[in-house]
């Protein structure tokens, strides 16, 4: 399997768990995003919406939903809530 190391019964439970969550956050995003139109036709602010519905789901932050789901394949979610380097502290330096 993709990413997993099956040297053990925890390490085989670890990565199925993985997989299902991964599973379970494509199907719910793609759910939310046909309400959008779809994953090609939704605009960013309807991929920011789905990041907050997808952080409160799995009670994680922004960052992290945004980052799970470029991680699964949906690109478009880059130009969502724009995190960069300086964005938390840039405001201590003006």
């Amino acid at each position: 399997m993709e990413g997993c190391r099956l040297d053990g019964v925890a390490s085989q439970r670890r990565c199925f768990e993985n997989l299902d969550a991964r599973k379970m956050t494509r199907m719910k995003a793609n759910q939310l995003l046909a309400t959008y139109g779809g994953v090609d036709d939704a605009s960013i602010t309807a991929y920011e919406n789905v990041i907050d519905e997808l952080a409160e789901l799995f009670d994680v932050s922004r960052q992290a939903a945004k980052v799970r789901l470029m991680d699964l394949g949906y690109s478009k979610a880059e130009g969502a809530y724009p995190f960069g380097r300086w964005s938390v502290c840039s405001w201590i330096f003006i």
